[in-house]
């Protein structure tokens, strides 16, 4: 299927565009969630921020004659002591509404 093929390729970018110490995984249908230790807001947009870009300029996928390109919605949200999430579910939650804020938007990052 063409999503599955796009979603591998979507993997292996990850596997390469990413720090040793992050964690990737499939969330849902489309979604990834990507956890960064160790870093702080302005870091994790950043690389957010690269990391949609180079999404961006990847040439596509060939699947039955046609080109299937990649478009990135990101929801963020951080983990510190000052905000009291109450669990990680909660935290992915949180990401999880930013992203969808991002997607209606039509903004590349959200944060909540």
């Amino acid at each position: 299927m063409a999503g599955d093929k796009v979603l591998r390729e979507i993997a292996a970018f990850f596997a390469d565009n990413i720090r040793k110490d992050d964690i990737i995984a499939r969330y849902g249908g489309d979604e990834f969630l990507l956890m960064l230790p160790n870093t702080n807001a302005d870091e994790a947009t950043q690389l957010l921020m690269r990391i949609s870009q180079e999404l961006q300029s990847l040439p596509g996928t060939e699947f039955d004659n046609n080109l299937l390109k990649v478009s990135t919605s990101i929801g963020m949200a951080t983990h510190m002591e000052k905000i009291n999430y109450g669990s990680p579910k909660n935290l992915i939650n949180s990401a999880d509404k930013a992203l969808y804020s991002s997607k209606q938007s039509g903004k590349k990052i959200t944060s909540l």
